[in-house]
């Protein structure tokens, strides 16, 4: 019987592109079998293949392997990683997608300074500058130190971007994003959040055994966790019970409000720094700008009805120099005309458009209120008459 071409799915090729391997085990004849992640399919539709079936794809084999090699023993408390100061003179050699620009570099070592100093800070770079890699280059430095793990919030839209930029400039670093349906979430929980319990040894027991949190801790798999606002309020359960070492928000200024679920489940999360992301951390007024600092320093920006009394006339001279030096620790701006003085000036080019006849006439009835003009019918779309137009010939009738 034929099919019609709508009956017919076609496969793309992503469909048949291993895109991360979440697991393995043996079959019962004894070939090793891989649980695959499919490109631009999602977890629910992960699949078991055996290693004959997917043994071209020995790039993303080697790389599960590379990340098992990683889990530490939950016995072995190690030493604790204290923070080391640190200042790049030049591009870091872990970055691998290219060189950062000197004010890149400005920022990396604003973040890594803040971070060391367990001050949280705003990115507030114009738009087009780069906070996204000089953010991946902080996040880097940290997985140098073995720092971790990481979580990034950002716009569901955005996650795509953020995924590609940390394979091009740290693809050393294991990221997962964790967005899509339930039986995805629960797929990601289940495969890429942490590695396998380890099968209890009958050892005696020893006074310094690590607690149950900290075995629980040394098996997290990941080290940076991508996720969108909308999971955050869905799955906050979840994400707030893990120890992050850093968030970072992107459109921080989403924050603003801080009646908002997204605020009110942040605020709550177990960080020890943080970063806000905005290229306009005042888009209307001081109080988002307080709101922000709010969120980040608790402590030092508690009452927002303190700052807006003590701010309440920030034209003064003496109030604007006092603000900035309370915000200058917290906040890094720059725009592209300070920074990237070799782009060519802004040009403007301005085309005038001229008013074709019947326009022109409609026009000038309306400056001179002609009613009788305007309420002819010929000429105008009947629709036109029916819906918006009406409004304005009622508008300029009662005037």
């Amino acid at each position: 019987m034929d099919k019609s071409d709508d009956d017919c799915a076609a496969i793309r090729p992503e469909w048949t592109t291993v895109d991360r391997i979440l697991a393995s085990r043996k079959s019962s004849t004894g070939e090793r079998e891989y649980y695959v992640k499919w490109k631009e399919l999602s977890y629910d539709e992960c699949t078991w293949e055996s290693d004959s079936d997917i043994s071209a794809f020995q790039i993303q084999i080697e790389r599960f392997n590379e990340i098992q090699s990683r889990r530490k023993k939950s016995g072995d408390k190690g030493k604790a990683v204290t923070r080391e100061p640190r200042h790049f003179k030049e591009s870091p050699k872990f970055l691998s997608g290219g060189t950062l620009h000197p004010y890149q570099l400005e920022g990396l070592n604003f973040l890594r300074y803040s971070w060391l100093h367990n001050r949280r800070v705003i990115l507030g770079d114009e738009m087009g500058l780069g906070k996204t890699i000089q953010s991946i280059a902080f996040l880097a430095s940290l997985f140098e130190d073995k720092l971790g793990p990481q979580l990034v919030v950002a716009p569901l839209s955005t996650l795509r971007n953020w995924e590609r930029e940390f394979a091009t400039w740290a693809p050393q670093m294991n990221v997962v994003m964790y967005f899509g349906s339930a039986s995805s979430r629960e797929n990601i929980r289940k495969y890429e959040f942490y590695y396998p319990k380890e099968k209890p040894k009958k050892l005696k027991k020893k006074k310094s055994s690590p607690s149950n949190e900290e075995k629980k801790r040394s098996r997290i798999k990941f080290d940076v966790l991508l996720t969108s606002y909308e999971m955050i309020n869905m799955d906050s359960a979840v994400l707030k019970n893990i120890e992050w070492e850093c968030l970072i928000v992107d459109e921080g200024h989403r924050l603003k409000n801080k009646d908002s679920k997204l605020f009110g489940q942040l605020k709550d999360y177990n960080t020890k720094h943080r970063v806000l992301l905005t290229g306009t951390p005042v888009q209307n007024n001081l109080d988002e700008l307080f709101m922000l600092m709010h969120f980040l320093e608790g402590e030092s920006f508690g009452s927002i009805a303190d700052l807006q009394e003590e701010f309440k006339d920030i034209n003064q001279d003496k109030q604007i120099e006092k603000l900035h030096g309370m915000l200058k620790p917290h906040l890094l701006r720059r725009f592209k005309k300070d920074v990237m003085k070799e782009l060519p000036p802004k040009k403007e080019l301005i085309l005038r458009v001229e008013l074709t006849s019947k326009q022109k006439e409609y026009y000038k009835a309306i400056l001179t209120k002609n009613y009788e003009v305007l309420t002819r019918r010929s000429g105008i779309p009947n629709k036109c008459c029916n819906g918006a137009a009406q409004t304005l010939l009622s508008w300029i009738h009662d005037r």
